[in-house]
């Protein structure tokens, strides 16, 4: 089967067989022909595309000749005058006949047709820029349906970087991006798609500098200044955060540090390539939102732009996303009220930022939570399976939660006590955290008391259910 590629230089194959095109206007006449593969391209048209406004008195001969080489070259058993199967005279013009699995302009245009519906969007878009191996028809002289074609890039990349940005996934879209962006150093919204990406990606610096960059070259070589585009991107890059939520509950210190410092050190191993993200799992009352608190206030200094903090337990991620944003300054009535487009605000308005999400009884994190930027933490705490599972602490562990927090001489004077409100709590952090509070706030009231409550309220014994309405409070 014939196989032919314009995306780059152009290409003739007859299975692994290369076939020579030609060369000088045979081959630009191809190019021309693949360039408008599926419709008709007029012989005027072709004359005036080859030879420009003052061809010779034998173009129409030199054209008619190039066709007939181009046909016996596709079909070499064609009869003489014969128009075969793939290159056809159709009144006054000629038609190259090609499909998605014979021209690689077609297999693009498919690609990027069927992107924004398709399951990866981004893995689509770059499938369809993957085709390309340089300018369209590479080699041959500059011609407006080349440059047409070339457009068609920019703008895949344009839309990849877009779908990219949205969906937090700028480095997976840069590689590409930069390639387009380096064929086409003067297409302003392609740059700055281009900076924003970058941006997301925590290289803020570069970015602003291909703002520079660019517009040194506009003005060398077009006389003119950046337009709104590029300058949009610049000052997107240039904009602190004008609000920067501080929203954690008060720091816990009923906590053990071994188990902070653990989780801690995966939140740092995380952050070295990307966002991190932290699922704290495990029962009820085994603490997950304690350790979820004070890891976030442990970490809030490397996260300069703000800190939220939302109970999604009866919350969809559209009120979450609303809830955010508006902490983040954005004006509630403007805000669109469908997930994809809060989660593009959303991930836009991060940009360059590192910011710290806390996701408490976060049964299944919607990905379109997650910030797109380095740097971002996100911690979620669940009852279901996770990255960061929760058991509950040693006897001794438990008792040392109670000495942190009621004082060890009080914990010294009535072990006993200690050792039943222990047992009792059934070890739970969260049901410790409880009883240790009532003796704060009551600190002449023996634990002995405590005890006897808590014994009162379970019953027979710490169930797993009677444990649960302890807890909940």
């Amino acid at each position: 089967m014939i196989r032919f590629a314009i995306l780059g230089p152009v290409s003739l194959r007859d299975g692994d067989r290369e076939l020579h095109a030609g060369a000088g206007r045979q081959r630009t006449v191809l190019a021309l022909l693949l360039a408008r593969a599926g419709a008709v391209l007029g012989q005027n048209d072709l004359v005036e595309l080859v030879w420009g406004d003052d061809p010779p008195a034998s173009a129409a001969n030199v054209l008619h000749r190039s066709i007939g080489q181009l046909r016996r070259l596709m079909e070499p058993h064609l009869p003489i005058r014969s128009s075969g199967s793939l290159l056809s005279r159709v009144g006054d013009g000629y038609l190259l006949r090609a499909d998605e699995s014979t021209l690689d302009l077609l297999e693009f245009r498919g690609l990027v047709a069927s992107a924004p519906v398709a399951d990866d969007p981004v893995g689509r878009y770059l499938r369809a820029l993957a085709l390309w191996r340089g300018p369209c028809a590479e080699g041959l002289d500059p011609s407006p349906v080349f440059d047409s074609v070339d457009g068609e890039r920019s703008q895949a990349a344009r839309d990849a970087a877009d779908a990219a940005l949205r969906a937090g996934q700028a480095a997976r879209v840069l590689p590409a991006l930069r390639e387009v962006a380096r064929d086409q150093p003067l297409d302003e919204p392609l740059q700055s798609r281009l900076m924003l990406a970058l941006a997301a990606d925590g290289q803020r610096d570069r970015a602003l500098g291909i703002f520079h960059a660019v517009s040194e070259r506009l003005g060398d070589e077009l006389g003119i200044d950046p337009g709104a585009e590029l300058r949009a991107a610049r000052d997107t890059l240039r904009r602190r955060p004008a609000v920067r939520p501080a929203q954690l509950p008060s720091d816990h210190p009923f906590l053990l540090p071994r188990l902070a410092d653990r989780a801690t050190a995966e939140i740092s191993h995380q952050r070295a390539t990307g966002p991190a993200v932290l699922s704290i799992d495990g029962v009820a009352g085994v603490g997950k939102s304690i350790l979820a608190i004070h890891l976030a206030h442990r970490i809030a200094p490397s996260c300069p732009d703000g800190q939220l903090y939302a109970d999604v337990r009866d919350l969809d991620p559209v009120a979450v996303l609303r809830g955010f944003l508006t902490s983040l300054g954005e004006p509630t009535r403007k805000l669109p009220d469908d997930l994809p487009s809060l989660a593009g605000r959303w991930r836009a308005l991060l940009t360059g930022r590192r910011i710290l999400v806390v996701l408490d009884n976060c049964a299944t994190l919607d990905p379109h939570l997650l910030p797109g930027t380095p740097g971002s933490v996100v911690i979620t705490t669940s009852r279901t399976e996770g990255t960061f599972s929760l058991t509950l602490p040693s006897h001794a562990e438990a008792t040392t939660m109670l000495r942190r927090r009621l004082g060890p001489d009080r914990v010294a004077a009535e072990p006993r006590a200690v050792a039943e409100i222990v047992e009792r709590c059934g070890r739970l952090p969260a049901a410790l955290a409880r009883a240790a509070a009532a003796g704060v706030v009551e600190s002449d009231l023996p634990l002995a008391y405590i005890a006897a409550e808590l014994g009162a309220e379970l019953g027979s014994g710490p169930g797993a259910e009677a444990l649960a309405d302890l807890v909940a409070g």
